[in-house]
């Protein structure tokens, strides 16, 4: 009994930092939007959007493409690193280049990427929740952005191809 106690002590000593180290959830995957699981943005969803995203411990990369005839298409590849430090990306979209600083962080299961850019004189400030649905069948993207004093919030839903 005397040696069972220390060594059950040592035990639960061990356990508990591996069970302190939380896993986060890989969206590594090719993903298409779900309109009908979406609530839209004010301007309303492209007809197609789909992306293809790669995870690894360090980063994420999402390469996202757009077909719309009101916003016309665009190809753009996003990677944000998982360590906290800022990561710069360029957006293109209709002649236009949006130069990107974003941080990451886990709040739980939920990866959240906070977005600040400058667009004309104009601060742009957005904030992306990347979760699962409970039942991991789709990736929902909760977006809350400001500009101009303007701000807006939707969700985006992709299922996996």
């Amino acid at each position: 009994m005397r040696r069972l106690v220390p060594t059950l002590v040592m035990s639960l000593a061990l356990a508990v930092p591996a069970a302190a180290q939380q896993s986060h959830p890989d969206f590594s995957g090719d993903w298409t939007l779900d309109a009908a699981h979406s609530e839209l943005p004010p301007m309303g969803a492209p007809p197609s959007m789909t992306m293809h995203v790669a995870q690894t411990d360090k980063a994420l990369t999402m390469q996202r493409a757009v077909q719309s005839e009101q916003m016309g298409n665009s190809n753009n590849t996003m990677t944000f690193a998982l360590d906290t430090s800022t990561s710069k990306n360029s957006m293109s979209s209709q002649g236009m280049t949006l130069e990107m600083n974003s941080k990451t962080s886990w709040a739980s299961d939920t990866l959240v990427v906070t977005t600040t850019a400058d667009a004309g004189g104009q601060t742009i400030s957005q904030t992306d929740r990347w979760a699962f649905s409970p039942d991991k069948k789709l990736l929902v993207i909760a977006t809350e952005f400001s500009v101009a004093g303007q701000s807006a919030s939707y969700k985006l839903a992709f299922a996996k191809k």
